[in-house]
């Protein structure tokens, strides 16, 4: 029987680190499912300690396969609750959770949950990453999953049920970009995926440029914030400039992948006739 009728769904690869903390938050669920990218470190270990329903897939960038891969489980649960491994939850906020979720009165599909974002281990309202909540608990019969990365789980309803904010600590937690390195490592990953498989334009990129320096300028006004806040503006601006620099390139024909061999060729050509 059906507790909490939750099941916590997370796709990882890699996250030995901070993979126990993440799944010590939420054991507490019906279904704890884990699909793990073809790990090479202890993240499969680790996973076992807390759950068996375990799927090993292929390697793959960003969110290709999202979809089949959720499918590769028979969920009993009527709610999805999707994170990351760099998520945990304040236990006491669950309660309030459960009770919405076995409340067959409860007439919403999408559960905005008391949110806070740490990025660089900071947590700021000047941050472009912020956000009060995170609309991560879902119906199942709602449901639309896809591919597209930072867009992998909708709903097709429009019922948000905006859960009351008690105290900054009783919250769902996302930490993430531990460091410079970390954030540009994965920024590299995510914005070559995007120019691989997003139908976009170089305008539409642009606008996205324009749009991010909006956030940062009038909508979080980071220079209240100081040089964190400044930082931060920078890292999330600089996402969409790469991103643009990835897609221009993938997409230009006279990029150093097809000129520079002929100018070798050319110049070895030349080398050759003077001996």
């Amino acid at each position: 029987r059906l507790k909490n009728n939750i099941a916590v769904i997370l796709q990882v690869y890699n996250e030995e680190s901070r993979l126990r903390s993440c799944l010590n938050s939420f054991y507490w669920a019906d279904e704890l499912l884990l699909i793990d990218k073809s790990s090479t470190d202890k993240t499969v270990e680790i996973a076992k300690e807390f759950t068996k329903n375990i799927v090993i897939v292929p390697f793959s960038e960003g969110s290709k396969g999202t979809e089949n891969n959720i499918n590769r489980f028979n969920i009993d649960s009527e709610w999805i609750f999707f994170i990351t491994a760099s998520s945990m939850i304040h236990p006491d906020i669950v309660d309030d959770i459960i009770m919405l979720t076995t409340d067959n009165n409860f007439n919403y599909d999408i559960v905005g949950i008391p949110y806070a974002m740490y990025s660089f281990g900071i947590r700021s309202k000047r941050s472009p990453w912020t956000d009060e909540r995170k609309y991560t608990l879902l119906r199942k019969s709602k449901l639309i999953s896809s591919d597209k990365l930072h867009h992998e789980n909708q709903s097709s309803s429009s019922r948000r049920y905006h859960m009351k904010i008690i105290d900054s600590e009783r919250v769902l937690y996302h930490c993430t970009n531990d460091n410079a390195d970390n954030y540009f490592k994965r920024q590299m990953m995510y914005t070559s995926y995007e120019s691989h498989y997003e139908k976009t334009t170089l305008n539409k990129i642009f606008l996205e440029i324009l749009k991010s320096i909006g956030i940062v300028v009038l909508k979080r006004r980071f220079f209240l914030g100081g040089k964190d806040a400044l930082a931060l503006s920078m890292a999330y601006i600089s996402y969409h400039m790469m991103k643009f620099v990835y897609y221009w390139d993938r997409n230009n024909k006279n990029n150093g992948d097809n000129v520079y061999p002929k100018i070798r060729g050319k110049i070895d050509k030349l080398w050759q006739e003077k001996k």
